[in-house]
């Protein structure tokens, strides 16, 4: 009771920011607290820290959000940009970041990073003018999938790139209960993975999509456990 007492401000705040870090890229669902908390007990109970699983929550959530972004948008959002005299891409605490009303708030943070690699800020009103003569070359270049943390273009896959966050973060659970485990097959592992993929999908996720995606996930990032 103590370590539930303990945890239950922090999974609080990340419920929250889990919601957020969602309606960014137009995800709705949202997670049953009842069932990750059952899996971070199961955790707990097979060695891990519950800050451990807390933390791989957060930082998948956070960092496998794929967005594609309406050509429409970035458009939008250059032209406004370029067009302003004094822009900078590069907010500081005296010049806030540039928002382009009706224009959601993780597209405007995208073209502002594409922006900064591009930017001469010894000659800004330069960069600003080469730059919008460029305009559609940059609405065709920046108009591809990309992560929302950080602005990191993403080369189009056919099908897109899908809901990551939850197969990584019980793939990251699953191994390392497992990896604690190597002389044996060991249940706690498949229980707590496939309890937390369920709560943070809020479906029940069938023992063999899980292993599938599992198996995907540490074919793309083999060493995402152990990092």
């Amino acid at each position: 009771m103590d370590s539930e007492a303990k945890t239950r401000p922090v999974l609080e705040m990340l419920w929250k920011r889990i919601l957020e870090w969602r309606q960014e890229i137009h995800i709705k669902t949202r997670p049953d607290r009842e069932r990750v908390g059952e899996a971070l007990q199961l955790g707990v109970q097979s060695g891990l820290e519950s800050d451990f699983v807390i933390f791989v929550i957060a930082i998948c959530e956070w960092w496998f959000r794929v967005y594609g972004p309406l050509a429409v948008h970035i458009r939008n959002a250059l032209r406004s940009r370029l067009k302003q005299e004094g822009y900078t891409p590069y907010g500081t605490v005296f010049v806030p970041p540039y928002q382009t009303p009706n224009i959601p708030s993780v597209v405007n943070r995208y073209v502002d990073s594409r922006l900064a690699s591009l930017w001469n800020d010894q000659a800004p009103e330069q960069s600003r003018f080469l730059l919008m003569g460029r305009l559609e070359e940059l609405v065709n270049d920046f108009t591809q999938p990309f992560r929302a943390a950080g602005g990191v273009s993403l080369p189009p896959k056919q099908g897109g790139y899908g809901w990551q966050a939850p197969w990584v973060v019980a793939t990251v659970v699953y191994q390392v209960i497992r990896d604690r485990y190597p002389e044996r097959q060991n249940s706690r592992a498949i229980e707590a993975g496939l309890t937390l993929a369920s709560g943070l999908f809020n479906r029940v996720v069938d023992p063999s999509h899980f292993h599938r995606k599992r198996r995907q996930v540490m074919k793309e990032t083999p060493t995402i456990a152990s990092y």
